[in-house]
């Protein structure tokens, strides 16, 4: 407890812009705050003690960044609002840790209309997950990716940086599994009490078992269709690569046994 409220302390010092209301990154060798947008300028509400003075500081910082207005941002918070540098960590492109971040501070500022822009936010991060994976754009195949396209919510993956978009994705699978807990299972745990474990009680077992599978089930089920998905894709490649030189596919599978 000691060095985490020594860290606590730290970052208020350091971090913290009076003039802004909101926390920078500090600039080692410029001795000044950076002062542009990053989700992670509103992290620290994650500790739960910030003033209501602070909060509405925070809320007045994410209104006039215009954060939440372009155009909503349909797919999450991207990582930055400046898009000139084409790479993979700036603009439009949303990162599953990044999103999860921003949601769950918002959510435990204690504020209720940040706690509104938090379900906004990740609601908005679900639908594009979802949309990408079982409901994909014509261009796209159907996937779960490393990152996603702020302006969209139709779960097209981000652009940009020195390698193709990555299909998956573990901190993508992660971060929406928590927060479809968090704001639609957690919510009715506690409407409806929490499930204890009870040596006698065959019914709490039941419930208990049964919300314990659904998060590796759904797990299993998101790579069981991806693996599919690429499967098919690789299928449908093959079949145009021969369609294209103008064999059927069995000539060369009789070819190679010939050989063999």
């Amino acid at each position: 407890m000691k060095y985490a409220k020594e860290l606590r302390e730290a970052i208020e010092m350091v971090m913290w812009n009076s003039t802004d209301g909101v926390w920078y990154d500090y600039d080692s060798e410029e001795k000044t705050h950076r002062r542009r947008f990053y989700p992670s300028n509103v992290y620290p509400l994650i500790f739960g003690d910030s003033s209501k003075k602070v909060t509405k500081r925070v809320l007045a910082y994410l209104k006039r960044m215009d954060v939440l207005k372009y155009p909503g941002f349909l797919g999450g918070i991207p990582a930055t609002l400046e898009g000139s540098s084409h790479e993979q960590w700036d603009f439009p492109n949303v990162w599953g840790p990044s999103v999860h971040l921003f949601v769950e501070s918002l959510r435990k500022s204690g504020d209720p209309e940040l706690y509104n822009i938090s379900k906004k936010v990740a609601d908005g991060f679900i639908r594009t997950v979802y949309n990408g994976l079982m409901n994909p754009s014509p261009q796209w195949p159907a996937a779960c990716w490393e990152k996603y396209d702020a302006r969209f919510d139709d779960g097209r993956p981000g652009i940009g940086g020195e390698y193709p978009v990555q299909q998956g994705f573990g901190w993508t699978n992660g971060a929406v599994l928590d927060l479809i807990y968090r704001f639609y299972i957690e919510p009715q745990e506690r409407k409806f009490g929490a499930v204890r474990l009870y040596a006698n009680n065959v019914h709490s077992n039941r419930r208990l078992y049964i919300f314990y599978l659904l998060i590796p089930t759904s797990l299993l089920i998101v790579a069981w269709l991806t693996c599919q998905v690429q499967k098919s894709q690789v299928n449908h490649n093959r079949t145009q690569i021969f369609d294209i030189i103008g064999k059927p596919e069995e000539s060369y599978l009789i070819a190679d046994s010939d050989t063999e």
